[in-house]
């Protein structure tokens, strides 16, 4: 695989909404894109600690691939109903540095990159440090979209609807990555 395939193929999946990536949405959205580096930086950092391991280890992992779809399921579950039902009044608490973590830790992104992409790259340390750079870009748009998005609506409604749309979301993926991990 080229350095161009492989770098378009992490940016395509990479862009694509998913838990993390609608996790950083909706910070953006709550705290606005000033914010982002902070949490840009946990995505990073998150999946780096995935894909290290995974393209050392390649597909000597494979045997463990349904339980982890459907922990991330079951987590991408209760982030749907969190966001649905969030606790307290400050629109600060729906979006975490730690649950953007744990998300990340579990996104299937991390191993599709990890078993697939990696595995095919033409060298394993630059192609994780393409990822790295990949990663941290397309967070910050994910933020800033999210941060574009609430400036763009009346603010009175604007966290409850994002928070509704971002928790409809959530639990459609979690339905997919529960069934995947069962079916496997």
């Amino acid at each position: 695989m080229t350095w161009i395939a492989f770098s378009l193929a992490v940016l395509a999946l990479l862009a694509a909404p998913g838990p993390t990536n609608t996790l950083l949405f909706l910070g953006g959205a709550e705290r606005g894109w000033r914010a982002a580096p902070g949490l840009v930086g946990v995505v990073v950092a998150a999946y780096l600690a995935v894909l290290v391991p995974l393209g050392l280890l390649g597909t000597q992992v494979l045997a463990v691939l349904p339980v982890v779809y459907v922990l991330s399921g079951l987590w991408v579950a209760w982030l749907a109903w969190r966001l649905w039902w969030p606790k307290g009044a400050g629109p600060q608490q729906a979006v975490t540095a730690r649950g953007v973590l744990v998300t990340t830790l579990l996104n299937p992104k991390g191993l599709i990159i990890g078993l697939g992409l990696l595995q095919s790259a033409p060298s394993l340390p630059a192609a994780i440090a393409v990822c790295g750079l990949l990663v941290a870009g397309v967070s910050a748009g994910w933020s800033v979209a999210g941060a574009w998005t609430a400036g763009a609506l009346e603010s009175s409604r604007r966290m409850r609807l994002v928070r509704r749309g971002s928790a409809l979301w959530l639990g459609a993926l979690s339905v997919v990555l529960m069934a995947r991990g069962l079916s496997a």
